[in-house]
């Protein structure tokens, strides 16, 4: 049994580490401690002695702020791990970094035979890796033909010895072995200034992808709320439409203020690669009058004094564009800057608003990620014509994931033939033209429709089909009864354990 100690520094990542070694019980045992800052590494590892010692180099943060520093704080306390447990404790080291970058040469150097050096890792191969014993054909790879990093200083110092040594023999025929002495020192220099320039590459790298292979898993699958004891997955909702006008930011709206209204948090991400419309839609100048869109703080890399990046309006967490803070749709935008967005919320369900952006690339990958994808249509024929005949939409039609929404839809258009043949196996619910009136006034207001009226009941209705594949039923029961229990669990305790079972430590109790 071997004893694991996770020193990664963020807690959503070591969620999904403790998910895949607590699949190995009989294999590895995880220390009840976790480390999130290098200054308590040393002292964790001493009282916790585990047999593997995991490490991120971005996440587990450090005092020094300049990367080349940050770097040798972790190079020096490795090595004298080495030194001092020798191969009683396994390191494993978790980074982005160049594949020759010298950096990982000299961990290799020093004994670290365990090197995971990708976006992405997959966790049977990682588990299987270190269920065997270390192998230095796995880092191999990683060796430089130059000299070690940390090993530059001490063969300088050895050349200028030599070279001082060669002076005082005071003979002709060793001048050239001087000579070439000379060179060798120059190189190594060279060498040094080499590195400096990789490890500004990597920094400016950091800044670029900050988290993100995290969210594929962690997001969409790992956290969970419990409601009475019943366990709540995070899910993820991408919703679109084919052309504009068709209701996709409507629907996501309706949608969302639903979910809320069963007491579990959700959020509503509106497109950066749309034109900005929820910020104005709910009088974001009056309620959210400091709000800037946490897109544009993320692409500016700028804070701006005295603005916040959070609004919850009517239980709905609001992530969206303030039209009126100089925003300017990007092109397209990285996945990696989308997960950070979904980080900062701590909702469970995310309903992420596309509009008619189908065709960006990070719209594949948000549905690669999605639980389930929205598409949003009207009775309108040339536009359901759109559907076959466009072929990047076409592509989308063919995945499991997708369900078709039918806004404005009465009972003659659901029997029509070319809705039957088109949408029928994918057709999930159908919404009526709503009252004109009714609509009005909650855009006049500034509210979500589903507080108009008897609107709440007949939208819940409506939506079922989808709160179904969302909420367990027994959330849904719960709202539908209340009782007794509700009204003594409402408030809401945010738990952190730091033992093995960190894995739990985003569960809410209501």
């Amino acid at each position: 049994m071997k004893k694991v100690l996770i020193a990664v520094g963020d807690r959503n990542y070591t969620e999904i580490l403790c998910d895949a070694f607590d699949k190995h019980t009989d294999q590895f045992i995880l220390s009840n401690q976790e480390v999130l800052h290098r200054r308590y590494l040393e002292e964790i590892v001493d009282i916790e002695t585990p047999d593997i010692l995991i490490i991120h180099d971005r996440y587990l943060e450090s005092s020094y702020e300049q990367q080349e520093d940050r770097d040798n704080e972790l190079l020096t306390y490795i090595r004298q791990c080495r030194i001092r447990y020798d191969n009683h404790m396994r390191i494993v080291f978790l980074c982005e970094r160049p594949t020759k970058d010298p950096y990982l040469s000299t961990l290799v150097s020093i004994g670290v035979m365990d090197i995971f050096n990708r976006n992405t890792i997959d966790l049977e191969q990682f588990i299987q890796q270190l269920s065997e014993q270390p192998k230095f054909s796995q880092v191999e790879k990683y060796l430089s033909t130059t000299i070690p990093l940390f090993a530059a200083k001490q063969e300088e110092e050895r050349m200028e010895l030599e070279k001082q040594k060669e002076k005082e023999k005071k003979e002709k025929r060793v001048r050239p072995v001087k000579v070439v002495e000379k060179k060798v020192v120059q190189k190594v220099v060279e060498k040094k200034v080499v590195q400096k320039v990789v490890e500004k590459k990597v920094v400016q790298k950091v800044v670029q992808k900050n988290v993100i292979k995290r969210d594929y898993n962690i997001h969409v699958h790992n956290s969970t709320e419990k409601v009475i004891g019943v366990p709540v997955k995070r899910k993820t909702v991408v919703v679109g439409s084919p052309t504009a006008r068709n209701g996709s930011s409507f629907v996501s709206h309706l949608l969302a203020r639903n979910i809320a209204k069963t007491d579990i948090t959700v959020s509503y991400i509106e497109s950066p690669l749309t034109s900005p419309y929820t910020y104005d839609r709910f009088f974001g100048t009056q309620y959210a009058p400091d709000y800037r869109g946490l897109f544009q703080e993320l692409i500016t890399e700028f804070r701006v004094p005295n603005q916040t990046t959070d609004w919850t309006k009517d239980g709905v967490q609001i992530i969206c564009q303030n039209p009126t803070s100089d925003y300017e749709a990007p092109h397209d935008i990285s996945l990696e800057t989308f997960i950070k967005v979904l980080y900062s919320s701590d909702a469970l369900i995310n309903i992420i608003d596309i509009g008619t952006s189908w065709d960006k690339e990070i719209t594949k990958d948000l549905i690669d990620i999605a639980d389930i994808v929205l598409m949003v249509v009207t009775p309108d024929v040339p536009l359901l014509q759109h559907l076959e005949e466009n072929q990047q939409l076409k592509a989308i039609l063919h995945s499991d994931k997708l369900h078709f929404i039918g806004n404005r839809f009465t009972e003659g258009i659901n029997n029509n033939p070319l809705i039957k043949d088109l949408l029928s196996d994918k057709l999930i619910l159908t919404l009526p033209s709503f009252a004109d009136s009714d609509v009005f006034q909650s855009q006049y207001q500034g509210v979500f429709l589903n507080d108009q009226k008897d609107y709440s009941t007949k939208v819940s209705t409506l939506f079922s089909p989808i709160t179904d594949m969302l909420l367990p039923k027994e959330v849904l029961n719960n709202k539908t009864k209340g009782g007794f229990l509700r009204s003594i669990f409402s408030k809401k305790i945010s738990i952190q354990k730091s033992n093995q079972e960190v894995k739990h430590n985003n569960e809410v109790f209501k």
